[in-house]
């Protein structure tokens, strides 16, 4: 048996890592949608205030339905939760007031309307808005965001 120095073998090791890491997929990237932000106009879902329109960028909304249980013996309860990845294309802090709605079956608003929750978004910094409800019969939902100036 041929005995090889731990420099070769650590040379054959790098030479594969190397090798691997330049035929790399980011298409089999976790998060690899996150990447690719889309203009609001391909979320129907997503309502921008006009003056932030042209300054905000959207990744694919997540829509997911979990159930949970408040105790060990009660049954478990279905609730919706969405999670929008966003990001200001522009060099400038953007304050922004935000709120989820959500809809039944029919499209009729489930609940009082939300109140709006403050959050500063930072350049070029993706960051994400996210939404749940409780209520079993949310089946749809609608994200609404101003400015806070």
């Amino acid at each position: 048996m041929k005995w090889r120095s731990p420099i070769t073998n650590t040379s054959v090791f790098l030479a594969f890592i190397l090798i691997h890491g330049c035929t790399m997929n980011s298409e089999n990237l976790p998060h690899a949608s996150l990447i690719k932000l889309l203009p609001l106009s391909d979320y129907p879902n997503i309502r921008v205030s006009e003056d932030l329109q042209s300054a905000l960028n959207f990744s694919p909304p997540s829509k997911t339905f979990s159930s949970m249980s408040l105790k060990a013996s009660s049954p478990h309860i279905p609730s919706m939760r969405v999670s929008v990845p966003f990001k200001s294309v522009d060099d400038n802090i953007h304050p922004l007031y935000y709120r989820f709605w959500f809809f039944n079956q029919l499209g009729h608003t489930i609940g009082q309307a939300p109140g709006f929750t403050l959050m500063q978004l930072k350049p070029q910094i993706q960051d994400y808005l996210e939404g749940s409800t409780l209520d079993t019969t949310a089946t749809d939902w609608r994200l609404e965001i101003r400015s806070a100036r």
